[in-house]
């Protein structure tokens, strides 16, 4: 166990869903309990279907998983990536 919670195995990414980037806002409560500092705070990646619906949580494809309110979306070029979405992206982009 990590602070992302019990591990979880990174997700492909569907052909239906598109990335949205998200930083994690500075105090939140992660899900080992411990509060978000700085260094928690890089981009991840989400992927998101487009079936219209609103979930519950999101899960990013390094396997972090956000609830509402507890990640800024991003839309420029800004912030630490997380290395592990990154990977998984291009990796799903390539095959």
């Amino acid at each position: 166990m990590n602070d992302r919670g019990p591990a979880k195995r990174p997700r492909p990414v569907e052909d239906t869903a598109s990335l949205v980037a998200a930083r994690l806002r500075r105090g939140v409560r992660l899900p080992s309990g411990r509060i978000a500092g700085e260094s928690d705070r890089q981009v991840h990646l989400f992927p998101i279907t487009t079936d219209g619906g609103i979930p519950s949580q999101l899960t990013a494809l390094c396997g972090l998983g956000i609830t509402p309110g507890m990640a800024d979306r991003i839309t420029a070029v800004l912030g630490m990536p997380c290395s592990a979405c990154l990977a998984l992206s291009v990796h799903g982009a390539t095959g």
